[in-house]
């Protein structure tokens, strides 16, 4: 079986794929749904930090495997953001202050690894912040809209950099439009993965023991 690194497990995240458009014989295709924008900007409620519960879907299509992961984000806008694995393993990792720091339940090492190491660090950290934060205008810096429905934007990377693995980035919003619901990355590759969040806080004081790596050990 193929072994994903951590950091691969880091670059998680998913949504619902767009349904198919029918086309009657003979037809032009019909234009792709969009979003009403300016109403998505003006209920989506400003992220500066961000605490919640995932369960993380990832498709492997050249195995026609599906593994399911589950755990908790943290991410504080312009900030740090650590995402922690609880099932089926122990994982750790924390994004920020220009480091990447790694943990493994398995064989409780920490790895520590610098801008300088990974150069696409602060690129990573930036555009998981905007996805998880819902920044309209600074996802757009990144991404052209290509479709949606009423409560999901469908996008297309414009960098080289997201360009090299994603080829479609699908953010789901609640009913309310206030915040992202799930996200769904579709690869180059043909592998997927999609988050899907529970029990989010928005906005509150994150405890600076959140942030400790190894983590504390959960209580049961």
């Amino acid at each position: 079986m193929r072994r994903w690194t951590p950091v691969a497990l880091a670059l998680a995240l998913a949504l619902t794929l767009l349904a198919p458009m029918a086309a009657a014989e003979n037809t032009e295709p019909a234009a792709p749904l969009l979003p009403d924008l300016e109403h998505l900007k003006k209920s989506v409620i400003p992220v500066q930090s961000l605490q919640a519960d995932f369960i993380q879907t990832r498709t492997l299509r050249e195995l026609n495997l599906e593994l399911k992961f589950t755990g908790r984000i943290v991410m504080e806008k312009q900030g740090r953001l650590g995402w922690f694995v609880h099932t089926p393993l122990a994982y750790a990792c924390i994004l920020g202050n220009g480091r990447l720091i790694q943990w493994d339940g398995e064989s409780n090492q920490v790895l520590t690894l610098s801008e300088r190491q990974v150069p696409w660090l602060k690129a990573l950290q930036e555009s998981l912040g905007n996805w998880l934060g819902a920044d309209v205008d600074a996802i757009f810096q990144d991404f052209s809209l290509i479709g949606g429905s009423e409560k999901s934007i469908s996008l297309a990377p414009k960098t080289p950099f997201l360009q090299d693995f994603i080829k479609t980035l699908v953010l789901s919003f609640t009913p309310d439009f206030t915040q992202v619901d799930n996200i769904l990355l579709l690869e180059v590759n043909g592998d997927s993965m999609l988050i899907q969040f529970n029990h989010p806080v928005l906005n509150q004081p994150i405890s600076e023991d959140t942030w400790q790596v190894p983590p504390k050990p959960r209580q049961p």
